[in-house]
């Protein structure tokens, strides 16, 4: 009997050890596919901002035509989808903005299903120096919530105008 009570703890233990392995195991690959969609959310965030830049220099507008409030040091804050519609954010917190949806497999602000991330991007314009020409610091936010954890990736770059 005493054989049978200590061959069940054994059981219990290694059974234990490895469920918990597993479980451990399934949420370290949820959190690093979180990550990795945060990462490029925030590079698509940036890559969005470039390429409106761009599309401001082929319209013959100011480069920075809806991107910054073209005041030197000043914060504007918007979301920017992968159509470069863009809406200023009431808030400067990422956690507080509308939450990216899936629609037709793209991520977006447009009607669709939400998803855990919100996405915020910052850009500081600076006026032309002799050194320098006009240029805007433009910082991408990516929050989630996993559990009770709350994550934020940022990216940072600069673009210039280079005309």
């Amino acid at each position: 009997m005493l054989e049978v009570v200590v061959a069940i703890g054994l059981l219990i233990m290694v059974f234990g050890g490895v469920t918990s392995l597993a479980i451990l195991s399934a949420e370290a690959e949820r959190s690093s596919k979180n990550n990795l969609i945060a990462a490029y959310l925030a590079k698509e965030g940036q890559d969005l901002v470039r390429n409106k830049r761009d599309a401001n220099y082929i319209a013959d507008l100011s480069p920075f035509f809806s991107l910054a409030i073209e005041t030197d040091a000043t914060d504007y804050n918007f979301t920017i989808d992968y159509d470069l519609t863009i809406a200023s954010s009431a808030t400067a917190v990422v956690s507080e903005v509308a939450p990216l949806e899936i629609v037709s497999d793209l991520y977006s602000q447009a009607s669709g299903t939400d998803t855990i991330f919100r996405r915020l991007v910052t850009t500081t314009y600076h006026d032309a120096t002799e050194d320098y020409p006009a240029r805007i610091d433009v910082l991408v936010e990516v929050y989630w919530r996993e559990d009770t954890r709350q994550n934020t990736y940022s990216l940072t770059s600069e673009l210039t105008d280079w005309r």
